[in-house]
């Protein structure tokens, strides 16, 4: 079990991604490679505001995000956009797999032009968002994972002008989706029942830490709707 910090009652990480000068950032997780007996890599779900791209290079993951789940095989992608709740467990204690974390707002510019009014105020704005799974038999797959990894590849080696790089290819990214029609508007991808249920689960999260906060039994703090504020 790999664990991240997180606030135990809002779900919201508490782990930096990039820096305020370079806000995007490479994660390589090796789960039980040289012979580790490490268990199995596994995150509940939580959220932060920056969009992440998951990318499956070995082994079996369950996704989920917005609660709703996916098993992922080498190759296959997640994305957790801003904001989305989303877990990622692993299924074998021998996995590999690349998280590249980004601030949706590193790729804006003040200047409002095409771009910006296309592609980038749409996102931020909460318009449209991303896939939450893309599989590798999903027909605009071979579109999307070329520049995933060069992306990847890019931040992972951090060399000279990386960040410029990085950014200039995920605009690169973001407009190849948006042309082959890859990214959905946000209702699409969570109903009011779902977000029902997202922020009901946040709100019994909340319950059972005023529970452990109070040396309570959670169901007794669930039932008389004790909660955070």
């Amino acid at each position: 079990m790999r664990e991240f910090p997180r606030n135990n009652s809002t779900l919201l990480e508490s782990v930096p991604h990039g820096t305020l000068y370079r806000p995007i950032e490479e994660m390589s997780f090796r789960i039980g490679q040289n012979d580790d007996t490490s268990d199995s890599f596994s995150v509940d779900n939580h959220w932060h505001p920056e969009i992440e791209f998951v990318y499956i290079v070995e082994g079996q993951f369950q996704g989920e995000v917005n609660l709703n789940q996916s098993i992922l095989n080498p190759g296959d992608i997640m994305i957790a956009g801003s904001q989305d709740l989303h877990a990622l467990k692993g299924l074998c204690n021998k996995s590999v797999h690349e998280a590249l974390i980004f601030h949706p707002k590193a790729l804006s510019f003040s200047y409002n032009d095409e771009i910006q009014q296309t592609l980038i105020s749409p996102l931020l704005s909460r318009i449209v968002t991303f896939p939450h799974f893309i599989k590798t038999d999903d027909a605009k797959y071979s579109v999307i994972e070329p520049y995933l990894l060069e992306i990847v590849d890019i931040a992972k080696k951090q060399e000279d002008n990386w960040y410029i790089d990085c950014k200039l290819s995920l605009l690169k990214l973001l407009s190849i989706m948006n042309q082959n029609d890859v990214m959905i508007p946000v209702e699409q991808t969570v109903s009011a029942n779902e977000q029902q249920k997202i922020e009901d689960e946040e709100q019994l999260h909340k319950q059972w830490c005023v529970a452990a906060y109070l040396n309570v039994d959670g169901n007794y703090a669930a039932h008389y709707g004790y909660f955070v504020v």
